[in-house]
């Protein structure tokens, strides 16, 4: 039992060392993804008055999941063909793309958290910026949700 331990041990070590240069990214994945958690679970619970799902929990963690198997792998990739300069800019880029988009979501949830009063006005407006103003400055993103919606 020892022996598993400390293989277990090793490897989590191993990978730590290897994935350090992303730390950062993936820290801020966690954070945003906790967050999301925690918003849309307060909004459900107290805005729709509906109960815990876990269903829903477990869509949540296998996203994380997913973005974590993503991120690493584009590292490695990127590692073995010796350009860690180009893939730590890429693997930013997407963790950039991936606080976007999360953060319409929990934008949207604090807003409907905050039914009135400054901290709804802050919220809105927040979403209104993120969700409207920022796509259309974005070239062929619109075209893109358009093309994507209507199917």
């Amino acid at each position: 039992m020892e022996a598993l331990k400390t293989f277990f041990v090793s490897l989590f070590a191993g990978l730590a060392a290897y994935f350090s240069p992303i730390h950062g990214e993936i820290e801020s994945l966690l954070i945003i993804f906790a967050f999301n958690f925690v918003a849309g679970l307060l909004s459900d619970l107290l805005v729709n008055k509906e109960r815990f799902r876990y269903k829903k929990a477990m869509r949540c963690f296998f996203e994380f999941t997913c973005m974590m198997v993503f991120i690493s792998a584009m590292f490695s990739i990127g590692e073995r063909k010796n350009d860690t300069e180009g893939v730590l800019q890429i693997v930013s880029f997407v963790t950039y793309v991936v606080i976007w988009f999360y953060s319409q979501n929990i934008l949207r949830n604090l807003k409907l958290l905050f039914k009135k009063g400054t901290m709804h006005s802050i919220f809105a407006f927040l979403h209104y910026i993120v969700s409207v103003e920022f796509v259309k400055r974005i070239p062929y993103l619109v075209d893109y949700f358009d093309l994507h919606e209507n199917k």
